[in-house]
């Protein structure tokens, strides 16, 4: 079994291990990962590999590939277990392992390598997901027990695999996309560390809570127009309507949370608090913010959209935990600014409790639990992410995504 970190060539070295065994006529190979749609990465990057000549017949509908020789891989998802029963393996790969459940291992996949005909080997490779099944199977690994093993990479004094960076192909613009992530993102996602404690986004969230909310009237730079940069999350269902407004120091000097009110309402209200402080404005227009956002222009012109994405709402969140870990510090170097605020309860609870998951598609994914609002994070992000920008000068007219 192989812990690796993204994009370290798991699945390229899975196809040649899996043609490997192919060669033998009338073998039997299954892929399979927790979902069909990461079971069909394998897919498309075995038929871009394998040479034609040596493929017999290809069924999309059954997910398998025959060779000439006879052998069959078929490419499943584990999310039926029923389906998984009964036929025996010459190989069975497990792509994003520590996301299957357990029990498909033990109860299914692997008594079919126990087949007379095919007494087969399995092959595990993923990123790590704390400290789960996968990772005590990678500890028996380590001990070289019960026919288990596992590779391994010292980092940071953490257990785990082979980081991404290990690969020679790995470039140097994947790893400053990586450093962008939270530590514990980064160390789990490309570090392969075994972490405990990845649901929170965000680091130091106590440390960045700094002061009381200034409730005097703002201060402005002569030289400096914009001395302010405020993030709008309109309000979606029951969701609330958040301003949030930095200084560029980085500290939040005012903010404005409701909901349940007209449109009109909301924007003369967003436009009132913004205008006080003649900020700099990045607010969400996607979907239904689109027309709100004109409405807004009409009351207050220093205005840019940002469209949410999911890739822009990754960068978004991302820069946003770094400059609250950059926030926390007591010191930081000359040029760098980090995102404090004041002890706002709905903030610090939205903050502690935003986390991640990932979707069927294996993408990452960056949202509140269940329930619970993020209004305040967006809100909160949008400003930081123009502050960021401001300060490296790359200029407001870079927000327009």
């Amino acid at each position: 079994m192989i812990p690796a970190g993204r994009k370290f060539g798991k699945t390229t070295m899975c196809v040649r291990e899996a043609f490997n065994y192919l060669g033998k006529k009338n073998s039997v190979v299954w892929w399979c990962a927790p979902f069909q749609s990461v079971s069909m990465i394998g897919w498309r990057r075995f038929l871009q590999i394998v040479p034609p000549l040596l493929i017999n017949s290809i069924s999309k509908k059954q997910n398998t590939i025959e060779m000439i020789n006879g052998s069959i891989i078929s490419f499943k998802s584990t999310d039926n277990a029923d389906a998984l029963v009964g036929e025996g393996l010459d190989l069975a790969i497990l792509d994003e392992a520590a996301r299957i459940k357990e029990v498909v291992w033990h109860e299914t996949i692997r008594p079919n390598l126990d087949d007379p005909q095919h007494t087969g080997d399995a092959i595990m490779i993923s990123t790590p997901k704390g400290p789960n099944w996968f990772y005590e199977a990678y500890l028996l690994g380590q001990q070289k027990k019960f026919g288990y093993e596992s590779w391994t990479y010292d980092y940071k004094d953490m257990m785990g695999g082979i980081p991404s960076w290990k690969n020679p192909y790995f470039t140097k613009d994947n790893l400053r996309d990586a450093y962008r992530l939270p530590d514990l993102v980064f160390l789990q996602e490309y570090g392969a560390r075994f972490v405990q404690d990845l649901g929170l986004v965000f680091r130091d969230v106590l440390k960045a809570r700094k002061g009381e909310l200034d409730t005097s009237a703002p201060i402005y730079d002569t030289d400096d127009e914009y001395e302010y940069y405020a993030g709008v999350d309109w309000a979606k269902a029951n969701d609330y309507t958040v301003v949030s407004i930095v200084d560029r120091k980085g500290h939040l000097v005012a903010y404005d949370r409701f909901r349940k009110q007209s449109w009109a309402l909301a924007v003369r209200r967003v436009a009132e608090l913004c205008r006080s402080y003649r900020a700099m404005v990045l607010c969400d227009s996607t979907g239904l913010g689109d027309p709100v956002f004109d409405m807004l222009y009409e009351h207050y012109d220093r205005i840019k959209a940002f469209k949410f994405s999911s890739r822009s709402k990754a960068e978004l969140i991302e820069n946003l935990a770094i400059m609250i870990e950059k926030g926390g510090k007591t010191e930081l170097p000359k040029g760098e600014i980090g995102i404090t605020y004041p002890d706002i309860p709905d903030l610090i609870n939205e903050l502690s409790m935003f986390g991640i998951s990932q979707k069927s598609s294996g993408s990452i994914q960056y949202k509140a639990p269940g329930k619970f609002h993020d209004d305040f994070v967006i809100s909160l992000g949008l400003a930081a992410w123009q502050l960021r920008k401001n300060n490296a000068g790359l200029g407001f007219e870079f927000f327009s995504l």
